[in-house]
């Protein structure tokens, strides 16, 4: 449980730390080789499949700013689910020798030092090295939206974490879809 003293929609950042803080533990936790990627908008990919999700749930407080946030981070250590939209895999199953105690304890450590960036610099250097670690940018994707899917050019996000899709009918801002790759 969270209480960031920001707007609703600065809240919603906090996802994107998250993913950073996942990336950077993950990163220190496995084998070298391993392929860690951001997956917007928020998951966690390892060898292009999906390890790892982030949900963010808030409530409360004042109009433009939530009294708390829940933030749920779920990492396939040991299992993972067969039939999913997006090819999923666990760390174990890619060969990681990793307990659940030491995904835990390497990802609170990673998010104080993004929670404290994001806190004292702003969404700026999460955007950045988000879009750093990500998959897909300067890629043709294809995100699926409620009732319809749009295809474009992952071409950057905006200052709030959105998606701008760059699809033949121009710049489209996404804040909410799957994303799926071309050659996943």
């Amino acid at each position: 449980v969270l209480r960031p003293e920001a707007p609703l929609a600065r809240a919603a950042e906090l996802s994107f730390v998250a993913a950073l803080a996942l990336f950077d533990a993950l990163n220190g936790l496995g084998p070298p080789g391993c392929h860690i990627q951001c997956k917007w908008p928020n998951d966690l990919l390892l060898n292009e499949h999906k390890v790892a999700g982030i949900l963010l749930e808030a409530e409360g407080g004042k109009a433009d700013a939530p009294q708390w946030v829940i933030l749920g981070v779920g990492v396939n250590v040991a299992e993972f689910p067969k039939k999913a939209d997006f090819p999923a895999s666990a760390l174990q199953a890619q060969g990681w020798q990793v307990a659940p105690e030491d995904c835990l304890e390497a990802f609170c450590r990673h998010f104080m030092v993004w929670a404290n960036t994001w806190l004292d610099e702003g969404f700026a250097p999460i955007r950045k090295n988000w879009l750093w670690r990500c998959r897909g940018k300067g890629e043709t994707i294809e995100v699926r939206l409620a009732g319809k899917t749009v295809k474009g050019v992952f071409a950057d996000l905006d200052e709030t974490g959105a998606l701008l899709l760059d699809t033949g009918k121009g710049r489209r801002k996404i804040t909410a879809g799957d994303v799926f790759f071309r050659n996943a």
